[in-house]
């Protein structure tokens, strides 16, 4: 559905309406467009606002709903009072793990880029014609049972349909072998120097 066609979530009579029987999954991409006249600040008329998706995902056999929120320019936390997060009952964060090189020296959601507006914007420069993106969702909140381990989604647009496939393990096992490797040279660097 399009934007001309949803009725803003201001809307609480319209979303009663809603036919969520017909939906697996409902995305709201993004929050900010859908509660036009909604202040940030104000954490009441959000929160009036994000209740009838809430009502909706709430429903015995109703469908997920996906909540796309921006943050501040800086990345270090959601745009507004905070309501959202509150109120939600999973909270991931979506980072760009695109040219991510683990080194196994930590966990690899450790060395993910820089986030924020303006990391964003120098990496999206070197992006420029490529058509495989890599997301690193990593859970900040999950309030419906033991939080998941962060992973790495990666969206192939080469061809149509796109695909979406799990990377997760590919990024694990390029940090064990970084790791293995730098070992190894750290290995012949000391012979080396034993036989000097």
């Amino acid at each position: 559905m399009t934007r001309d066609e949803v009725p803003p979530l201001t809307d609480s009579a319209a979303w009663k309406d809603f036919p969520w029987r017909d939906y697996d999954l409902v995305i709201i991409d993004s929050l900010d467009a859908s509660t036009e006249g909604v202040g940030e600040k104000d954490s009441a008329k959000p929160s009036r606002a994000i209740s009838p998706i809430l009502d909706i995902a709430h429903r015995s056999n109703g469908p997920a709903v996906l909540v796309l929120g921006n943050t501040i320019k800086t990345a270090a936390h959601a745009r507004g009072s905070g309501v959202v997060e509150d109120r939600g009952d999973i909270v991931y964060e979506i980072r760009d793990a695109t040219d991510l090189s683990p080194s196994g020296k930590k966990p690899w959601w450790l060395e993910l880029p820089r986030a924020g507006a303006d990391a964003w914007a120098e990496r999206a420069a070197r992006r420029k014609r490529r058509d495989r993106y890599r997301l690193a969702l990593v859970p900040s909140k999950f309030r419906v049972a033991a939080e998941p381990d962060p992973f790495i989604l990666e969206i192939d647009l080469a061809s149509l349909p796109w695909t979406l496939r799990d990377v997760t393990e590919e990024v694990v096992r390029a940090g064990e072998e970084a790791k293995k490797k730098a070992a190894q040279e750290r290995d012949q660097k000391s012979g080396r120097r034993l036989r000097s």
